[in-house]
């Protein structure tokens, strides 16, 4: 008499949960096709912040921006990061100073329906590169007075840096000035190619 009760809650129970995972796979699918800006963002309109958010639409006119980002992505001092995927869902998805918590599986969701060069800028359009700035777009219209398509390899080399570095708000440090001129030949062999 007493097991009836409880089946019929675990059958509700996992029916909610097959709707959430409906809803939360439709959303994540499109995505694809649409932009969206990071929760941060979401949240700085409605606590009335108003944060700087920039979409940038494709990397056809930047290839040499997806070329860095690949290369960057596979240097070995950088292996103890998670994965691209779960930084995407991490900065997408999850407010800034939250717990990450589910983020692995999401990212494996990410993997599963996006493509690489979608995860690549869904990543650099989701950059926390300070309070209020989100994405290399409006980091590039904060930091340089200009759109991304204007900088120079040097300046786009210290954004690829400033993405796990010091904030905007901050000067680059001296003994990050070495790596800013790697980055930097890194991009230049990138444009000839």
């Amino acid at each position: 008499m007493l097991l009836y009760p409880v089946r019929r809650l675990l059958w509700a129970a996992s029916q909610m949960i097959l709707i959430f995972l409906g809803v939360g796979v439709g959303l994540v699918w499109m995505l694809r096709w649409a932009p969206f800006p990071p929760v941060g963002v979401v949240l700085g309109y409605f606590s009335g912040k108003a944060p700087q958010w920039g979409w940038l639409g494709s990397l056809d006119g930047l290839p040499h921006l997806r070329k860095a980002i690949q290369v960057l992505e596979t240097e070995p001092r950088l292996r103890r990061r998670p994965p691209l995927a779960q930084r995407v869902a991490e900065q997408v998805f999850y407010p800034p100073e939250a717990k990450k918590w589910g983020s692995f599986f999401l990212s494996k969701l990410l993997e599963l329906l996006w493509n690489e060069e979608r995860l690549i800028l869904f990543y650099i359009n989701s950059i926390p590169y300070d309070t209020d700035v989100y994405g290399i777009q409006a980091a590039a219209q904060r930091h340089f007075r200009k759109s991304i398509e204007q900088l120079s390899s040097g300046q786009l080399a210290e954004l690829l840096l400033r993405r796990e570095g010091p904030p905007l708000s901050v000067p680059l440090p001296a003994s990050l000035h070495k790596e800013r001129q790697r980055l930097e030949r890194l991009l230049l062999t990138a444009y000839g190619s």
